[in-house]
């Protein structure tokens, strides 16, 4: 399901747009049991979101999957729409949000300062890779995010490692076509300067040869 829903967002991101409310209730499962993305209310073209806040001066999206850079009022970004939908992942392994607290405003400051416990300690059935994955995501720097490509990519099955991505890096450089085999050699030409030698020497150089 995840990986449906980034594959979605990779598709709404080509088209420069940002959803900005990723959270459960906006996404909606078919009768074909395939994830979608609801409720493009708040969503902006990625040169309108500068307007982080609303008239009122509070912050738009739901506090459980509000990202860094947005509770701190910074403009929204692709970025901004995988980490929250690795919060929503998070809750899906584990049954929580990556973090909780007494009041909204406690949940927002977690989300800046606040480390979240790795999946598996909730759950240790989780997968290690898949543990370290969500994490990985869910960076504070949306620099040190995969974009929701490379998200729906490894999601779907092509697991890898986590390691620290290239910032705004968007494709996966396949690996260079291997050399050709080099094809049988031809023996060496005779030495035409110095003579063969001979006796066992000279017939085991020749076998060699």
């Amino acid at each position: 399901m995840a990986a449906q829903v980034a594959a979605g967002l990779a598709a709404t991101h080509q088209r420069e747009v940002i959803h900005r409310d990723i959270k459960p209730a906006n996404v909606v499962v078919s009768k074909h049991s395939t994830a979608k993305i609801a409720d493009f209310g708040i969503a902006r073209f990625a040169d309108e979101a500068a307007g982080a806040l609303t008239a009122t001066g509070k912050t738009l999206g739901t506090a459980d999957y509000l990202v860094p850079e947005r509770a701190l009022g910074r403009p929204a970004q692709p970025a901004s729409d995988v980490c929250s939908l690795s919060c929503v992942l998070y809750e899906l392994l584990t049954r929580q949000p990556p973090f909780r607290g007494a009041t909204s405003l406690s949940v927002v400051q977690q989300h800046v300062n606040g480390i979240p416990a790795p999946p598996t300690r909730l759950r240790p059935d989780i997968p290690q890779q898949l543990s370290d994955y969500v994490l990985l995501v869910l960076a504070k720097d949306p620099a040190h995010r995969p974009t929701a490509e490379q998200a729906s990519y490894w999601l779907a099955g092509s697991h890898r490692t986590p390691t620290r991505l290239t910032p705004r890096s968007r494709t996966i450089t396949p690996a260079p076509p291997m050399a050709p085999a080099p094809g049988p050699r031809s023996p060496p030409a005779p030495s035409t300067t110095h003579p063969r030698p001979r006796g066992r020497r000279g017939l085991a150089t020749q076998a060699t040869l």
